[in-house]
């Protein structure tokens, strides 16, 4: 399910099983928690982590995606993982928090918004807060990080990719917009925008 290979020989560091799903579209991220290395990703229905060295396969928690995409990386944030994906008809989707024990070994459900639906633009975690617009929509939301608790800031600006730099988010709308961005918790404000004729 999923392999590690030594970046300079493509040698075969280990393989792990993982829970013998395919793999979904999102790459995979290196979580560093306490003093455990873990590699989280997404595979068809589940979030999954495993020891990062030994290719162990630690915990398993069930997302859903009616076409099994997940395109979305999570996200690790002071001991949380958060997964964004879009809906399934049979629940268990949305943006989903997981808590790590200590030793990173297990998981337990800080929050579920199944409200939030984001497949594939991305999300930012700033100051406790989550950032992310919603799939095929024009809707821009901050979201609580601890309650999962959302907020609609925004309705004009096309939904699409979000980054984060320098102090301000940068969004680049599926309408084929760029737009430079001061978000709060309350307010979304563009500071400047361009088109993208061949985007």
């Amino acid at each position: 399910n999923v392999v590690a290979l030594n970046r300079y020989t493509g040698e075969t560091v280990w393989t792990s099983k993982g829970f013998g799903e395919q793999s979904a579209y999102c790459s995979p991220v290196l979580v560093e928690h306490n003093k455990t290395r873990l590699v989280v990703t997404m595979t068809a229905t589940s979030v999954i982590g495993i020891d990062a060295d030994t290719g162990e396969f630690y915990w398993r928690e069930e997302q859903l995606q009616s076409n099994k995409i997940h395109a979305n990386t999570p996200v690790y944030d002071n001991g949380i993982v958060y997964i964004s994906s879009t809906s399934s008809r049979e629940g268990k989707s949305g943006l989903l928090a997981l808590k790590l024990s200590d030793d990173g070994k297990s998981v337990e459900q800080l929050f579920r918004n199944e409200k939030f639906k984001n497949l594939m633009g991305g999300i930012i975690i700033l100051n406790g807060t989550i950032y992310g617009s919603e799939y095929r929509k024009k809707n821009w939301y901050s979201v609580n990080a601890q309650t999962g608790e959302e907020k609609l800031i925004n309705s004009d600006f096309g939904g699409g990719v979000i980054i984060y730099a320098d102090g301000l988010f940068y969004c680049y709308s599926e309408d084929g917009e760029v737009a430079l961005v001061k978000m709060t918790p309350d307010s979304f404000e563009i500071i400047s925008k361009f088109a993208v004729p061949l985007g």
